[in-house]
């Protein structure tokens, strides 16, 4: 699951990520961090079902232990 990211463009992680909002796989949440200087941060979370999905297909329980419940 790990791999070197740092060989993937920044314009290959937001399509990607675009990609992932169209098919509604994540969601974005846009916050202001910063009055002043109006400074925004994006977070993206999984939706549950494909949080869950990729937790079992990992084996990763909930504390990120490997996870032997079914």
């Amino acid at each position: 699951m790990k791999e070197n990211i740092s060989s993937v463009s920044t314009s290959e992680i937001i399509e990607a990520l675009d990609s992932l909002s169209r098919r509604s796989l994540i969601e974005t949440i846009t916050e202001q961090i910063d009055i002043i200087t109006e400074r925004k941060v994006a977070i993206y979370t999984l939706q549950p079902v494909v949080m869950k999905y990729v937790r079992r297909l990992y084996g990763i329980g909930n504390s990120g232990s490997e996870d032997t419940s079914t």
